[in-house]
């Protein structure tokens, strides 16, 4: 065969390599993209100087797939590895190996729940079978390791821990009796025999603080209004400096809203079960310094539990919990009833999102609503990857709303 005809071929070669081997969407270079080799493997996610860095998911021609984050091409942080057996793996990862904390399930529903070194279960860590047995503790390089000489010592220390209380307490009941011995009287004109008892000495419980809910609140107004006729303006405040500090004040309402002043040990204020007036701490000299929580609930993230509260000021509203937000999530949003939902466009930090472009909006529709849904994604997750849905009734949130708007110093 002459030369060209090599030279073609060879050239034919690269070109087709070239059209399989390929970013296919996006910018795979410095961005977000879609990247596929020649093998077939595929790639589509965050790049860095044409190497994977960031968050991403890789899946391989196998049916193996990794979702989760990278650097300098290798898996690196937080992940979860699907196995073309059933195997699924989430957690910690470094240097494309499984390090740190993380969870191991087989199909069978075993797993294993604690620390890998090099993709090998190394520390802490407990072992559940499908039945239910658990096997926990130290483990070394795969392997369970039990540890007998700690076993001793506990046992002996139990030992030693009961010997020394039967000893105490016989020596507890030789001193009583001897004190009950030295106090009967040896004189007819002795006094009665006391009674000696042994006791424990307790601790005084802490005061408990109640929260004032808005019954108690308007309560007090009513009572303060049948008055205004009974006292002058002079009177009353004379009679308001003599009361107690930590006394809930609520002058005469110059409007139909009640303008409220509370100290702040009093706070929070309970609306209904589900919303409380806050105040914040050290941050006296603004006007409006309160904000609204709800209930703090917990729910499953899809990987472990965490708690999730919602806060409103008089700007913003935010997100809280304890897991990693995802807005990638479909649906993602917070919706009053059936009305349309708002979108979470803003993360703050990792696990707080806000909302404040249509702050009014959304706030009208909370104080008039019946509902409010709040659909959140967290990262990572598993087995499913499906939206968070967490719903508070709003029963009682327009009296904690026109609280925020009177809450003054």
């Amino acid at each position: 065969m002459p030369l060209s005809k090599y030279l073609i071929t060879f050239f034919i070669f690269l070109v087709s390599q070239q059209a399989i081997s390929a970013c296919l969407d996006g910018n795979c270079t410095n961005g977000t993209g879609k990247y596929q080799w020649a093998s077939g493997n595929t790639y589509e996610g965050s790049f860095v100087n044409r190497k994977r860095n960031g968050k991403g998911t890789f899946i391989w021609v196998s049916g193996e797939k990794y979702i989760g984050e990278y650097k300098d091409g290798k898996m690196h942080g937080q992940g979860t590895f699907h196995y073309d057996n059933g195997d699924v793996y989430t957690g910690s990862y470094s240097n494309n190996q499984r390090n740190g904390k993380g969870v191991y399930r087989w199909p069978n529903n075993t797993y294993f729940e604690g620390m890998y070194v090099n993709s090998k279960k190394h520390g802490k860590g407990k072992l559940v079978l499908q039945d239910g047995t658990v096997t926990a503790g130290e483990w070394k390089n795969d392997l369970y390791v039990e540890n007998k000489i700690v076993k001793e010592i506990s046992k002996k220390t139990l030992v030693a821990n009961k010997k020394t209380k039967t000893s105490l307490k016989k020596k507890t009941q030789v001193v009583i009796e001897s004190k009950q011995k030295k106090q009967i009287p040896t004189s007819k004109k002795a006094s009665p025999v006391k009674k000696v008892t042994a006791s424990i000495k307790l601790e005084p419980l802490p005061e408990t603080k109640i929260t004032p809910t808005i019954d108690s609140v308007k309560t007090i107004a009513k009572n303060t209004a049948k008055e205004k006729d009974l006292i002058s303006n002079e009177n009353l405040a004379l009679a308001q400096n003599q009361s107690d500090k930590n006394t809930t004040t609520i002058p005469i309402a110059q409007t139909s809203l009640i303008n409220t002043q509370i100290s702040t040990e009093k706070y929070p204020l309970a609306f209904g079960e589900n919303w409380f007036l806050n105040k914040s701490e050290g941050s006296s000299t603004l006007k409006n310094d309160c904000f609204i929580t709800s209930k703090t609930i917990t729910l499953f993230d899809g990987y472990t539990d965490t708690t999730f509260f919602l806060q409103l000021s008089m700007t913003e509203i935010l997100l809280k919990t304890d897991s990693n937000i995802d807005l990638s999530y479909p649906e993602v949003g917070i919706q009053i009833d059936s009305l349309v939902a708002h979108q979470i466009t803003h993360i703050t930090s990792p696990n707080i999102a806000t909302i404040s472009e249509h702050y009014k909006e959304l706030t009208s529709q909370l104080v008039n609503g019946q509902q409010v849904t709040i659909k959140l994604g967290f990262w990572p997750t598993w087995p499913i990857t499906r939206t968070r849905h967490i719903q508070y009734d709003l029963k009682s949130f327009n009296e904690a709303y026109q609280m925020l708007l009177d809450c003054r110093e």
